[in-house]
């Protein structure tokens, strides 16, 4: 069963509740909860903010991210070897682990599949595949990636780690 009020909700399992509610209104609820004599109450956690933003407002954010997501991408496609890649998805749900807020009603590729942060990220690497910062192949029909090691950097005349 759930309970809703406007985005706010509520999973009642017999045992624990989860869901998104506002913090101001935790209070309500718990005091809501203290009033039976069938149950009790034991603690609340809180665990991660949850934001109520548009995907304009989220693109924006993640804008800002650009620099640190393109230091992360390169340090993270770093290989020993120049026949080593890794798949693009792979890296782009790795990074986004890190860089994702949780929006209110929106899986954005948590759980499987894609999102707004993951295509974003691909699109930054497409970026750095057209600069030269990293080299891409595909391998059984997925895109795959790596940094460029230091010698193609001195061969390029890049020094970028």
């Amino acid at each position: 069963m759930e309970v809703s009020k406007g985005m706010q909700h509520l999973y009642l399992h017999p045992q624990d509740f989860s869901g998104e509610v506002l913090k101001n209104e935790v209070k309500q609820i718990v005091e809501a909860l203290q009033k039976h004599n069938t149950f009790y109450l034991r603690w609340v956690d809180l665990y991660e903010t949850v934001y109520d933003i548009s995907d304009t407002e989220y693109e924006e954010y993640l804008v800002k991210k650009d620099e640190e997501i393109r230091k992360v991408l390169f340090e993270q496609c770093q290989t020993k070897r120049t026949n080593k890649y890794f798949y693009v998805f792979d890296v782009c749900r790795n990074l986004a682990e890190k860089v994702r807020l949780r929006r209110v009603g929106l899986n954005d590729g948590r759980n499987s599949g894609s999102g707004q942060t993951i295509e974003h990220i691909k699109e930054i690497i497409d970026k750095m595949i057209i600069e030269g910062l990293l080299v891409s192949v595909e391998i059984n029909g997925n895109k795959c990636v790596r940094s460029l090691n230091k010698t193609e950097q001195k061969k390029l005349k890049l020094m970028i780690a």
